[in-house]
Order: C-alpha cells, then sequence, then structure tokens
C-alpha cells in the first residue's frame, strides 16, 4: 500500500430525529449525494464495514473500494487468521445529532440473531457529547427475560421496564 493510512467517504443516514443540523458542525457537503434529503440527515457513517453502509475508501492503493470489499479481499490488513472471525467488519460507527426523541429499541442477542434471523445480533454502544439540561437518558432495562420483556410492553409499564 503506498500510503500509511486511508481515508474514508463518510455515509449519511436519514431518520425522523434528524434535522440536518449536524452538517452545520462537519466539512461534508461535497460527499453529500444529490438525491439526499439534506434536511432530515442524522448521522453520519464515518467507519463502517457493514454491506449496507460500507465507506469508500478515497486514497491510495485501494481508492474507490469499499471498505467491506478490502476485508473481504485483503483480510491481513484487519488481522492475523486467528483474530479474524466474522465473514464481515461487524463495525459501525458514525456520529448523530438528535433533534427529537429516539425511539427505545431492543436488538437480538447474538445467539438469536445468527438462528433466527441469519445475520449477526446488533450490539450498539453511544457516546453523549452533549445533550439539553433537561434530558433523559434510558440506559437499559429491568427485564430479565423475553417473558418479562414482553409482559413490561403489555402492561405498558415504562417506569418499570426502563432504567
Amino acid at each position: 500500500m503506498n500510503n500509511k493510512y486511508i481515508f474514508l467517504k463518510p455515509t449519511f443516514f436519514n431518520a425522523l430525529w434528524g434535522d440536518g443540523s449536524i452538517l452545520k458542525k462537519y466539512n461534508v457537503d461535497k460527499y453529500i449525494p444529490e438525491e439526499t434529503d439534506r434536511n432530515t440527515i442524522a448521522g453520519l457513517g464515518a467507519f463502517s464495514g457493514l454491506s449496507s453502509d460500507a465507506n469508500e475508501i478515497l486514497n491510495g492503493d485501494y481508492k474507490g473500494k469499499k471498505l467491506n470489499e478490502l476485508y473481504d479481499e485483503h483480510p491481513e490488513l484487519f488481522g492475523t487468521p486467528s483474530t479474524l472471525k466474522w465473514e464481515h467488519i461487524p463495525v459501525s460507527m458514525g456520529i448523530g445529532y438528535a433533534c427529537s426523541d429516539l425511539s427505545i429499541q431492543v436488538h437480538p442477542t447474538e445467539n438469536y440473531a445468527l438462528k433466527e434471523l441469519n445475520c449477526h445480533g446488533k450490539s450498539e454502544s453511544w457516546y453523549i457529547v452533549d445533550c439539553p439540561h433537561n434530558s433523559n437518558i434510558v440506559m437499559g432495562h429491568n427485564a430479565k427475560t423475553m417473558k418479562e420483556l414482553e409482559d413490561y410492553i403489555d402492561k405498558k409499564d415504562w417506569e418499570g421496564l426502563l432504567k
């Protein structure tokens, strides 16, 4: 590889809770596809090996390839045979800006997703940089089993369910 570092083209995602404000913070206008509704952009994908939103490489020997393609064609760049245990890079990192409430989501476990959905489960992590003073943040739930989760939801017992 003729460059020590690779630079990635950001991806963009639109959501009900996006208002395009994130575009004021980052100089990414030249990368936004023409057909994208700028008024609902909620986030920028900074590093993703998922085929659905893989970043394009902007420089070097692999310019024009998607990050997932580079992983498929040159796994040695990502680790040793003993450390490469995924069929794709199961990581997607980005930056989001919410102008309204986000939904509460329960993602399937790895085992359930592989067995029932034929894909990996979704582990997710958020680093909150800023939020209004009167914000509430849900930090998980109290259900110990799927049955308990269903019971909380059926009863609409959000105070009991949410941490």
